[in-house]
């Protein structure tokens, strides 16, 4: 199903940017599922081109960047995620900051 899911953003191109943003996105988190690590914060990068400011982006990537122990650039992103999400941060970036910590 996630493999499916990442050809079908990898075959369509949509001209409406923020929709390939969410589809990157959600690239992103099937590419988490299936341990590609590689590939999911490649889509996140390509999201965070598109909107710097796209919050499951930056959380996606910070995962994909734990999975792969670069710690301190997970914990810089989710540092970013919590800046954007001020004043109110999920539970799920807290419990990330608080591991990378």
């Amino acid at each position: 199903f996630y493999s499916k899911a990442i050809d079908g953003v990898k075959a369509t191109v949509p001209k409406n940017e923020s929709l390939l943003c969410v589809l990157l996105q959600n690239s992103a988190a099937c590419s988490l599922k299936l341990e590609r690590i590689q590939d999911a914060e490649d889509a996140c990068n390509e999201a965070l081109l598109i909107d710097g400011a796209a919050i499951k982006a930056l959380f996606r990537r910070s995962q994909a960047r734990e999975k792969a122990g670069r710690y301190g650039e997970a914990l810089l992103d989710i540092r970013e995620v919590m800046r954007l999400q001020l004043p109110k941060q999920d539970k799920a970036t807290v419990e990330t900051a608080r591991r990378l910590a």
